[in-house]
């Protein structure tokens, strides 16, 4: 090559980095690796700006670069992340959105833009490679560490033919601004120039030794091969120009609308029930926990979206978790299903901190919106509003038995009479104590598919699991209070206003599930059976009594944490990796929490409602991948007391006892 006449540093204002050192440099090249701080999708697109005017043909660019993680969402998951694996994984999907966000992959394809089409192509082709810095030595305690802690690193070189190299060292970042805008300054060292070489020969060292991840100090992560496959099907076939029109890349064609083609990778049991559905356009699924209620509502939503039927889905349920939840499961489906989907879907949210429902409302065409149940007022506006296209739009009621409350009742009867789809999702949508069924078949349908618990052990779905029954009696002051019960109800009847059965059997069990001598049984079953508290959830009525299981835990040296309403998702985490071996908690991890290491549930309190039981035995019932022969135990804290003419331990222990006999019939 003809030896370049570059400047030994460049400033810009005076000078313009892109213009002056980079695009000479670039322009004759075989190689550009590059370390720098700043890393988002604005920064890719404009970068891919530089790219168009000033990349050879043949030259490989290497990008090594530090995730800003400044967004709140990010923050706050890396929050709950308290291991390095949890926090690497975390930062890793950030890293990946961003490029997806950069190269349009959740616009329609008419409108990705020609950044987002050579970005794309390169990354494709393999001449532009991104990895990913995060420091090793992180904790991530508070959103300022976050932000503080980066891959901050801001040199790079060029290799030319005949063994010539240029480096430099600066403060510009690898975007357009960095490159002509900003005051920024870079130094520069050439191979031909004798002093320069030992430093230029330090620069290469150090950034080779980052991208090749030989640098103890930094965690280096590459691109995963769902998202570079989902890039290369984004990308066009060849390098892309400025001023092209856009046209359908015939080689890939937009996947064609099949209609009801059903999933050959899903389960019998949820083809038949999206058959079922389809069918019947209105009703519930009721399948045991840990059956893949999710992944059907999602296949349902593929098979729609692509055969024109619905142009929008609202998926609401209760809970910011389970909420969560959906809204990660959407994300990666819509990865995992990118060859599989028509359209993409835009992502709304109606709940904690987010307030997304009029803009859902306004343009709700290929959208989903994620509503909490938890504001029926809220939730009467949007079934209310004429905004949106309700005849095409599928409304998801996932743990539907919830939403059959008094409150929703009052306010939301007959409003979901414009949708044309109606799905409730739920283990068990029988309410016990009102009449929120009739409202629920009213509103969503009636049950149309069954798949229990029995049929999914059978079919080797759930695991299989062994029932321990630890029997407890009342005490004195429990006697007291359950004659008490007893008094007020004759008293109420002698009023004029007699108890029903369901008010008895409310106050019944609020004894029942207090009784003083739980935790002392308890104690007395794992004095033989603590190897059972290794990865368990355990449930309690309330706090106080949760206060008296853990004396009980520690007596046994558990390491376990409590999980109330308002404590830290985090904890979830620390049981998967196997910090911590117990959770200890009234109802929040009653619903839509997946730990398939789970090993046990301990029901110190029950819910005479058999779809609460269902819920939280549940839990540790899913198989798990890296334990194939996984066997899970229920241990059960049961009433003996022959004068209860309501007990309703004695029904579940039999109803239990019955289920735990249930074996695999045959491989899936």
């Amino acid at each position: 090559m003809s030896v370049l006449e570059l400047k030994d540093s460049y400033q810009n204002g005076r000078d313009n980095i892109g213009r002056d050192l980079i695009a000479p440099c670039l322009k004759e090249c075989a190689l550009y690796r590059r370390g720098t701080g700043f890393f988002s999708s604005s920064s890719l697109r404009s970068y891919a700006d530089v790219l168009e005017r000033f990349i050879a043909a043949e030259a490989k660019i290497e990008i090594l670069a530090s995730p800003v993680v400044s967004d709140q969402k990010v923050v706050r998951a890396l929050e709950f992340n308290q291991n390095a694996e949890k926090r690497k994984v975390t930062i890793s999907k950030f890293s990946e959105t961003i490029l997806l966000t950069a190269i349009g992959f959740k616009l329609d394809p008419s409108r990705i833009d020609y950044q987002s089409r050579l970005l794309s192509y390169l990354i494709a082709t393999g001449q532009l490679e991104l990895r990913f810095a995060i420091p090793r030595y992180y904790d991530w305690p508070h959103e300022e560490s976050v932000n503080n802690g980066l891959y901050h690193v801001k040199m790079g070189y060029f290799n030319f033919g005949e063994k010539s190299q240029v480096a430099f060292d600066g403060s510009f970042n690898e975007s357009l601004s960095g490159h002509t805008g900003n005051v920024d300054r870079a130094q520069v060292y050439r191979s031909w120039i004798e002093p320069d070489v030992s430093r230029m020969r330090g620069i290469i060292n150090d950034i080779d030794s980052d991208w090749e991840g030989s640098n103890p100090h930094i965690e280096v992560l590459e691109l995963s091969k769902g998202t570079i496959e989902i890039i290369k099907q984004l990308s066009p076939s060849k390098r892309p120009r400025r001023d092209e029109t856009h046209k359908p890349d015939p080689r890939h064609p937009e996947p064609p609308k099949t209609g009801y083609e059903i999933s050959d990778e899903l389960w019998p049991h949820q083809r038949s029930a999206v058959k079922r559905f389809l069918e019947k356009k209105t009703g519930i699924l009721e399948m045991a926990t840990g059956t893949g209620k999710t992944r059907t509502a999602l296949e349902i939503i593929r098979i729609l979206i692509n055969s024109g039927e619905i142009g929008s889905v609202i998926v609401c349920t209760y809970g910011t978790d389970l909420l969560d939840q959906w809204y990660d499961n959407l994300l990666r489906w819509q990865i995992e299903e990118e060859s599989h989907l028509s359209k993409r879907l835009r992502l709304f949210r109606q709940y904690d901190k987010y307030g997304d429902a009029l803009s859902f409302t306004l343009d709700s065409e290929n959208s989903v919106l994620l509503m909490s149940n938890n504001d029926p007022v809220k939730l009467r506006e949007l079934l209310s509003s004429t905004s949106f296209n309700k005849d095409k739009t599928l409304i998801i009621h996932d743990e539907v038995h919830r939403f059959g409350s008094q409150k929703n009742v009052e306010m939301l009867k007959g409003l979901h009479l414009g949708f044309g789809y109606k799905l409730g999702l739920s283990a068990t949508p029988e309410r016990v104590y009102d009449d929120g069924t009739e409202f629920l078949n009213t509103e969503v349908g009636e049950t149309i598919f069954e798949y229990p618990l029995e049929a999914a052990i059978e079919d080797g779905v759930l695991c299989e699991f062994d029932y321990h029954a630890v029997f407890f009696e009342l005490g004195k002051e429990d006697k007291k209070r359950r004659q008490g019960v007893y008094s007020r109800r004759a008293k109420a009847a002698k009023e004029g206003n007699p108890w029903t059965t369901e008010r008895l059997y409310i106050e019944l069990s609020k004894v029942i599930k207090t009784a003083v001598n739980k935790p002392k049984e308890l104690e007395g079953f794992l004095e033989q059976h603590s190897e059972m508290l290794i990865s368990s959830f355990i449930f309690v009525a309330d706090r106080e009594q949760g206060a008296e299981v853990c004396n009980v835990l520690n007596r046994f040296s558990v390491t376990y944490k409590t999980y109330y309403s308002g404590e830290d998702q985090k904890y979830l985490d620390l049981l998967s990796s196997g910090e911590i071996q117990a959770l200890v908690s009234c109802e929040r991890l009653n619903e839509g929490i997946d730990v398939r290491s789970l090993s046990t549930v301990v029901l110190v309190s029950s819910s005479k409602a058999k779809l609460t039981t269902i819920q939280r035995i549940g839990r540790c019932l899913r198989k798990n991948p890296e334990d194939p022969s996984k066997r899970a135990n229920i241990i059960d804290l049961v009433l003996f007391d022959d004068e209860d003419e309501e007990n309703a331990d004695s029904e579940r222990m039999d109803w239990l006892q019955s289920v735990s006999k249930t074996r695999r019939k045959e491989a899936i």
